[in-house]
């Protein structure tokens, strides 16, 4: 149980934040577009340092353009993705520390559950300690990335006639029988 803060806490993380929170770089490159099915690597890369961009850019495992913005950035940060169009699978800790003049990485493997524009939301928090108490959690504004699903004829069939295949037998019986029914009559 977290002892009962004192009346200048407030003060105490005003102090904490000032001292640990600098401006630094997010680089994160969802793709523009997908198809039904396909799985694509998404990256979420920090530094501490504003002037690494070039680093932050080299060697990306995934395909989407790389935005790069400003962000306010702590010692301990978290990053997710999250999707009602995709399933997303965390390749890397959801927290982790972010060093002074290196980069920190998340890597997340996307794949595409729904066709047409989907939404993939990526939210970023810092971890901010306080003497004496608990972490402070700040979140940072999301960011969301628009992605078109294209849905391919092999996809769709894929989906959603192979993924149920007692609908694709009872299909390919009725057809059948009828053909045997058409030709012994």
């Amino acid at each position: 149980h977290a002892p009962e803060p004192p009346p200048d806490y407030d003060d105490l993380v005003r102090s904490a934040v000032g001292k640990m929170v600098q401006k630094g770089r997010l680089l994160f490159n969802p793709p523009e577009r997908m198809r039904l099915g396909q799985t694509e690597r998404v990256e979420v890369r920090l530094t501490r340092t504003p002037e690494l961009d070039a680093e932050l850019r080299k060697d990306l495992r995934g395909h989407g353009q790389a935005k790069l913005e400003d962000i306010p950035t702590a010692p301990l940060m978290s990053v997710t993705l999250k999707s009602d169009g995709f399933r997303i699978k965390a390749r890397s800790r959801e927290e982790q520390n972010v060093i002074q003049d290196d980069i920190t990485t998340w890597e997340f493997d996307i794949s595409a559950r729904k066709g047409g524009e989907q939404l993939l939301v990526m939210s970023v928090s810092l971890r901010i300690p306080v003497p004496g108490y608990p972490s402070v959690h700040r979140s940072i504004p999301v960011r969301e990335a628009k992605i078109h699903v294209q849905v391919t004829v092999p996809a769709w069939l894929g989906r959603y006639v192979l993924a149920d295949w007692r609908w694709l037998i009872g299909t390919v019986a009725i057809g059948v029988a009828t053909v045997l029914a058409t030709l012994l009559h």
